[in-house]
């Protein structure tokens, strides 16, 4: 929906009719939702990524604490370092840089 709304393939009432049916969602919050989707191209892709990073960095934490593992410290980690890229919060949380890497491969 996010990419038919930025190509033009969607209308914003299509985009509405599309979340009301797909979510489940009620008619007026899906109109607001694709509106909001329509004045902000990416958006929906961009909450998608950042939440797999998360889960990705929740998995991998989980694996290299084992049973000290405390889903509450993750999550205030994760909550206290606010906006900054999630990378970088791997990178220092979990001592794995190969995301910074990557992007330093690319820009080159």
């Amino acid at each position: 929906m996010d990419v038919k709304l930025a190509l033009g393939q969607f209308s914003i009432a299509q985009a509405a009719d599309y979340l009301a049916r797909t979510v489940p969602m009620d008619r007026g919050t899906a109109d607001g939702e694709a509106a909001g989707f329509a004045t902000a191209p990416g958006l929906g892709i961009a909450y998608e990524i950042g939440k797999l990073q998360i889960e990705r960095m929740l998995a991998e934490r989980r694996l290299q604490q084992g049973a000290k593992f405390s889903l509450r410290e993750f999550h205030d980690y994760v909550w206290s370092n606010g906006n900054v890229p999630l990378s970088l919060q791997r990178w220092e949380l979990l001592g794995l840089d190969d995301d910074i890497q990557k992007a330093d491969e690319l820009a080159k």
